[in-house]
């Protein structure tokens, strides 16, 4: 008896012949059989880089496809990647196999369950076969950030905010959806105002109202949407009192002995600051004080003499008070 052991035949019918030399005392013989090799089964499994994964998220499917039912050797050909969760079937791409193995690089599947499913084709000496999973996609987190374009501001000094909503946790792509400003600093909290989310995943609301001077919590609360998980980001914006401007200006200058004069004050915002200024201003000539008088609701305010100045030249001086919104 001889045994000889082979993987070698190809797929196919082969006629496989034994010849027996002889010896010194037997001659030669040979005997012959019809040997069929048939292609090989495979089994195809399927894992994932990451499951549950965010939206946005790049993941990558791995196939490996091995010989079984007693075959060997390394599959060659393609595998195709199907979402089979969709109506129809989505293509999500086809890769060749590279010893034995083929990965997939998607970051496109929405947010929900997904069957994904690995096809292999096979190729002349292995069958085809199949492998799936479900992949979990879940919505992705956001982080948001607020910022102003001027703090600390003065009163009635217009103020825009600007949230900045970003996907995190290694989600991607742009948020859309609402943002809702507050005034957290008010009890309750004051609503400022809303603004969509732009393209560039951004929010601005600029103030209309003017903010009290004191020191203000600004949330910026990010709404979500089927993609994106909301968030929330706050900081402090100080208001301080605006500063003023004081011009003094003369009915009549120079004037003749004995001539009644009024004086007028104009009081106004300055430096970025807004509004009309309340309080009072104090007229002096030099060191003596003529007179106080209130800022009306123009900003001015406006003080007449009764006892004649005497002949000369005279320092005449308006000082503005101040008041809650306004520096002196």
């Amino acid at each position: 008896m001889a045994t000889l052991t082979t993987s070698s035949l190809s797929v196919g019918s082969h006629t496989i012949t034994a010849s027996y030399g002889g010896d010194p005392n037997f001659i030669f013989s040979s005997g012959s059989l019809i040997q069929v090799v048939n292609k090989s089964l495979t089994n195809t499994t399927l894992t994932s880089s990451i499951n549950p994964s965010s939206f946005g998220q790049t993941v990558i499917f791995t196939a490996v496809v091995v010989a079984s039912g007693g075959g060997s050797g390394i599959p060659t050909g393609i595998v195709t990647f199907m979402d089979s969760s969709s109506t129809p079937p989505m293509l999500l791409g086809s890769v060749p196999l590279s010893n034995g193995r083929a990965a997939l690089s998607t970051n496109s599947l929405k947010v929900g369950s997904h069957t994904i499913t690995a096809n292999y084709g096979g190729d002349p000496n292995f069958t085809s076969s199949s492998g799936s999973i479900i992949q979990i996609v879940n919505k992705s987190q956001t982080n948001t950030t607020l910022t102003s374009s001027i703090n600390p501001s003065s009163f009635g000094q217009s103020v825009s905010f600007t949230a900045a909503v970003a996907a995190s946790g290694g989600g991607g792509g742009t948020p859309t959806g609402i943002v809702t400003f507050m005034d957290g600093s008010a009890t309750p909290p004051a609503f400022l105002g809303t603004a969509p989310v732009s393209n560039a995943g951004k929010a601005t609301f600029t103030t209309i109202s003017p903010l009290s001077v004191s020191s203000h919590k600004i949330t910026a609360s990010y709404s979500g949407d089927a993609n994106f998980n909301p968030s929330t980001a706050s900081f402090m914006q100080v208001v301080n009192k605006s500063p003023t401007n004081t011009t003094l200006t003369s009915s009549l200058n120079p004037n003749i002995f004995g001539q009644s004069i009024s004086f007028t004050a104009l009081v106004a915002a300055s430096g970025g600051g807004s509004g009309t200024p309340t309080g009072t201003a104090t007229f002096s000539d030099g060191s003596t004080i003529l007179g106080i008088v209130t800022v009306n609701n123009a900003g001015k305010a406006t003080f007449t003499t009764t006892n004649p100045l005497s002949a000369g030249s005279h320092t005449i001086t308006a000082s503005y008070s101040g008041d809650s919104n306004f520096n002196p």
